[in-house]
């Protein structure tokens, strides 16, 4: 697992093995994260939602 600087994870969340989550990223409380993922997303996970310049 990687995280990158500025990142803000949600309370709750599971984040799986193998998951890359680049620079200033947020990722929704409650979600469960697999994959990659670039720099300035929003993660909303419940099934994998990305939300790009928000």
């Amino acid at each position: 697992m990687e995280i990158g600087e500025n990142c803000w994870i949600g309370a709750g969340t599971i984040i799986l093995r193998g998951t890359k989550i680049e620079a200033n990223s947020v990722v929704a409380a409650g979600s469960i994260v697999k994959g990659e993922f670039l720099s300035d997303f929003l993660i909303l996970q419940r099934r994998t939602t990305e939300v790009r310049g928000w």
